[in-house]
């Protein structure tokens, strides 16, 4: 009889745990549109990016925005919805820096740019005078050629600084096809800012051990937590990873909305994958309410026109998934479909802000930057999964 009750008991305490895991905690949260941002904008300057962010001094709050067509970072003061700042960038001569992939704000004085096609970083003024730059292409012991990885910063991947090192996403140099970059490669490049010295470390999470999800290889998500961690969110994974780079714990954090993302069968079917498959995205840090917020995109038909496969990105249904500070699920939201752009996020005062540029978007201007802004607020039921 005791071992019955034993059982029993083991039994209904494994199924507590599952469903907690797969579920939402009770006070379940959803996003409510409050607000939007528009920025007006010159012909010069590309109504989507690859980079985004927020920035803060003292006296204000800006959206920070890598303005691929001048070659500019634009700083749009949220408070005003003006274009505060604008530095340009000299691709040529002594001053120039390429074409540059992002960038990181240490201050005004110490800002970071990357250039992937020359392996390089600098260190520009406010002015955009160069201070100093950095080659990735010398060979160290920690980084030789074998293991090759390239640093990016996208919007969702930026530059994190962590405990006096500067944080970059790297994809692994073996490339998305082959077993060995799942198994052993690293995605974390780690910068000293004082030495020059840098090195690689953490790995892909399981699943990518053991399913066919290369076509997912560079679109590694992370941020800053709230107690001085990171946070990364993984394309194929519905679990997130939180470390130290010392000790890393997993939590759920899976849509209820949209199907798990599904591997591909053959290498020629990754591209279509990109399109067919649902997608986890960036997560976002919300320190002045403590919460996180997770970007999903759902799966849509594979177009029959292959020029086409940039604007079917922005039919993909979108939703964003709420944990509280800690890393438990506590609602998901579906936001209007053909509207955002999911690699256009960041999190400011007044909640999340998500750009409007979506190529479907019947509000569309190309003279505007939109931003909807969505609160968190406590909604009467708790969807679960």
């Amino acid at each position: 009889m005791r071992l019955t009750i034993n059982l029993a008991a083991i039994l209904i305490s494994i199924l507590t745990v599952c469903c907690s895991r797969r579920g939402v905690v009770n006070d379940h949260m959803g996003l409510v549109k409050v607000s939007e941002k528009n920025f007006e904008i010159d012909t010069l300057t590309n109504f989507k990016t690859w980079y985004l962010d927020v920035y803060e001094t003292d006296t204000a709050t800006f959206i920070v925005y890598d303005n691929s067509y001048k070659s500019s970072i634009q700083f749009y003061d949220i408070k005003t919805e003006k274009l505060a700042k604008e530095i340009n960038l000299i691709q040529t001569g002594p001053n120039g820096v390429g074409t540059i992939n992002g960038f990181y704000i240490h201050s005004l004085d110490s800002i970071y740019l990357l250039n992937i096609s020359d392996m390089r970083l600098f260190r520009i003024n406010r002015d955009g005078v160069v201070q100093e730059y950095f080659s990735f292409l010398n060979p160290t012991e920690s980084f030789p050629f074998s293991s090759m990885s390239t640093p990016m910063i996208i919007s969702g991947s930026p530059a994190i600084f962590y405990k006096g090192m500067l944080h970059l996403v790297a994809l692994p140099g073996m490339g998305p096809t082959r077993k060995e970059t799942f198994e052993s490669g690293k995605v974390n490049f780690v910068f000293n800012i004082n030495t020059g010295d840098y090195y690689l470390n953490f790995g892909y999470p399981g699943i990518y051990k053991i399913k066919n999800f290369g076509n997912f290889w560079g679109k590694i998500f992370r941020a800053k937590t709230g107690d001085e961690r990171i946070v990364y969110s993984f394309a194929a994974d519905e679990n997130i990873q939180v470390t130290d780079y010392l000790t890393t714990t997993e939590y759920f954090a899976g849509s209820s909305f949209f199907n798990d993302p599904t591997p591909y069968n053959d290498v020629s079917d990754m591209r279509s994958n990109n399109i067919t498959s649902t997608m986890y995205g960036g997560i976002f840090y919300d320190k002045y309410r403590r919460l996180y917020y997770r970007i999903v995109t759902g799966g849509v038909e594979e177009p029959n026109q292959p020029d086409k496969f940039m604007e079917t990105y922005d039919e993909k249904p979108l939703s964003v998934i709420i944990l509280n500070s800690n890393f438990e699920k506590i609602g998901e939201t579906v936001l209007p479909s053909k509207t955002h752009d999911p690699l256009g996020v960041c999190v400011g005062p007044e909640g999340l802000y998500i750009s409007n540029s979506n190529l479907f978007n019947p509000n569309l201007k190309e003279n505007i930057l939109s931003f909807s802004i969505y609160a968190p607020q406590k909604q009467a039921q708790a969807q679960s999964r």
